[in-house]
């Protein structure tokens, strides 16, 4: 933050902020909130005018970016936040290799099957992952910086269902890295899998490569099974279970993926302990989306499960003792601790290359690929440069107008563009579940250091 110049009198910020509760005023910058609590008679008193404000008051508003001499100095702000967002937009971050379309499970709300069907789950060539882990390997030679972290995801369907492609592009990988043309220490691999073709040789082989796995698991068996059963309709919990007890025994860096359900939305607020029983090292949430979570969800309940969901997430933080192991809140809460701008909660808006089985490169897992094949695109190609990317781009809070009176955009990654396009038909329009989440999570989170109604007397 620029320092106060002698360009006028002080000002307020036009990024000022403020939510009351009880004795107590939480005040905040919106594009870096971390909250300074004033109690609300003084704040009453402090925001009348600040001609007369206390020194220390006036330098610590001054520190937070709050107090300003002149409106450029919001405008650099802005700036410099919107510099940091194209940084992190611009990286090629992630690749996704999507190994095959086809699944060994049929769970009703997944859209892998339909898209699968589509593609007579095609499997992807060992060339085809290779080229892919090379396209990227150029992207990254763009812009590459001390800081920056880069994960190569193996995707399906059920990517175990194709282990040739999987081991081609770790044998690519690592081939890279050697040569000193991908990083080293700054790049991992992780294979995303429903778990019950993991044994225990290939979870060794996980572990000699240094391959981290999550697993889909939703929940204890009873919920688990409800929805999560393999294509001739049998239980799949108990293999899971081992698959992940396995992982572990071996080494290997083991998350949990949870689906929210109807069948679980009772027991998500112990989640944390349960995955913490299992062993792995963290788990993330995932809210139903698109049209087939309406096989699970009547239209005239989609609110009242959003509203459960959120509150099962938060319950879930609280009960673990506000301990991280859920993945998406972790790393909401720390954006806001560390004073940084969220970036996204996808990574479709150009730091992120999908390739498909037959080569097709697109920016989601879940919408058909057509910016060009990875196997004749020119060189020069770059996903962050891709018009749809760019369009998508305008459903960040920072640019959606729609979003300019909500105070928690700077934890808000915007939710899902897919499942916004799916539901609303625009995959601009506001991701619902995700903007409930989000404002729930801030409010949790701004009064989480709270001080002790006690504590007025400092004032």
């Amino acid at each position: 933050m620029e320092p106060a110049t002698d360009e006028g009198p002080p000002q307020f910020s036009r990024y000022l902020r403020t939510r009351e509760r009880g004795a107590w005023t939480a005040v905040f910058h919106e594009l870096h909130p971390e909250a300074w609590f004033v109690p609300t008679g003084s704040w009453r008193t402090l925001q009348a005018s600040t001609d007369a404000l206390p020194p220390l008051v006036a330098s610590e508003l001054r520190h937070r970016g709050l107090l300003i001499s002149s409106s450029e100095q919001d405008d650099i702000a802005l700036d410099a936040t919107e510099a940091e967002l194209a940084r992190r937009l611009d990286r090629a971050s992630v690749l996704y290799l999507v190994l095959v379309q086809g699944c060994n499970f049929a769970c009703s709300y997944c859209p892998i099957p339909e898209l699968g069907r589509e593609t007579g789950n095609a499997m992807m060539s060992a060339d085809t992952a290779r080229a892919g882990v090379d396209m990227w390997e150029r992207h990254i030679h763009d812009d590459d910086a001390p800081d920056a972290e880069y994960a190569a995801i193996l995707y399906g369907g059920e990517p175990l269902l194709n282990e040739p492609a999987l081991r081609a592009a770790v044998d690519r990988i690592e081939n890279r890295q050697a040569a000193g043309t991908l990083p080293a220490d700054r790049l991992s691999i992780m294979v995303c899998t429903n778990g019950v073709l993991i044994d225990r040789k290939l979870a060794r082989f996980f572990a000699d490569h240094n391959v981290s796995v999550a697993v889909g698991c939703d929940g204890p068996a009873e919920v688990h099974d409800a929805i999560r059963r393999d294509t001739d309709g049998n239980d799949t919990y108990a293999q899971v279970e081992t698959a992940i007890r396995t992982l572990v025994e071996e080494g290997v860096t083991t998350f949990a993926s949870a689906s929210i359900t109807p069948h679980n939305l009772s027991a998500i607020d112990h989640f944390s302990s349960f995955f913490a029983g299992l062993g792995v090292a963290k788990f993330g949430f995932n809210f139903l989306r698109g049209k087939l979570l309406f096989r699970l969800v009547p239209c005239e309940d989609l609110e009242r499960y959003y509203e459960a969901a959120t509150e099962g997430v938060l319950n879930n933080f609280d009960n673990f003792d506000g301990q991280h192991l859920e993945y998406q809140l972790e790393r909401k809460h720390l954006a806001l601790l560390e004073r940084r701008y969220f970036p996204t909660d996808c990574n479709g808006y150009g730091n992120q290359l999908v390739i498909e089985p037959n080569g097709q490169i697109g920016n989601c897992p879940f919408i058909r690929g057509n910016m060009a094949n990875v196997r004749d695109a020119p060189g020069d190609f770059r996903i962050r440069e891709d018009p749809t990317v760019q369009h998508w781009r305008g459903r960040l809070p920072l640019y959606n107008s729609e979003c300019a009176p909500c105070d928690a955009k700077s934890i808000c990654g915007a939710g899902c563009a897919w499942n916004a396009l799916e539901l609303q038909g625009d995959p601009l329009a506001l991701d619902d579940a995700m903007c409930l989440l989000t404002r729930k999570v801030f409010d949790r989170l701004i009064w989480s250091d709270r001080p002790t109604e006690a504590a007025d007397d400092v004032w």
